[in-house]
């Protein structure tokens, strides 16, 4: 994944959360919401944020934008919540908002913003590892779902979880 902000990949990932719906990370309101025209009102209504701050990644020895913002490191917030986190480590807000979630929910909004469950006792260089990979299977995934269903074909899952792809059926053919 790239450093940029405006990278290509960044925009495939977003847009695939946006086509299932996806809340973004802590929230029950999908991205694509707060992306529409006319939505923002006064105060910008979505941040783009940077789950290991900047100014503790310059602590930790990393100086340069490059490192500290990787692709992985960004997620969007709605604006309530990221001015409630504001720079606070991972360790210090993930606590409060799992408890508000409860533990079912904080394992929901982490596997849909592709982030491992305690991700926020990873280093730095383990969780951009992971989250880089979690986030090509949720680009991967959509692209896999979007082919199915323009070929036709209709997903089943069967008793033990596991998805049977099931051709589209034919008149005869």
């Amino acid at each position: 994944m790239s450093a940029s902000a405006i990278s290509p990949a960044w925009f495939g990932y977003i847009a695939a959360l946006n086509v299932p719906g996806t809340p973004m990370l802590f929230s029950t309101t999908t991205l694509a919401v707060k992306l529409l025209p006319g939505a923002s009102g006064d105060k910008k209504s979505v941040d783009k944020h940077h789950i290991f701050p900047k100014q503790y990644l310059t602590k930790l020895g990393y100086t340069g934008d490059r490192d500290r913002n990787q692709i992985a490191n960004f997620t969007y917030l709605d604006y309530n919540t990221n001015i409630d986190i504001s720079d606070d480590l991972p360790s210090e807000y993930v606590g409060k908002y799992r408890q508000k979630l409860g533990e079912d929910g904080y394992k929901k909004t982490c596997a849909e913003n592709a982030l491992t469950v305690d991700f926020e006792k990873m280093s730095y260089p383990d969780f951009l590892e992971k989250r880089r990979k979690l986030m090509a299977e949720i680009v991967n995934f959509v692209r896999l779902r979007d082919i199915i269903d323009a070929l036709g074909f209709e997903p089943k899952t069967d008793a033990y979880g596991n998805i049977k792809i099931i051709p589209p059926k034919t008149d005869g053919i």
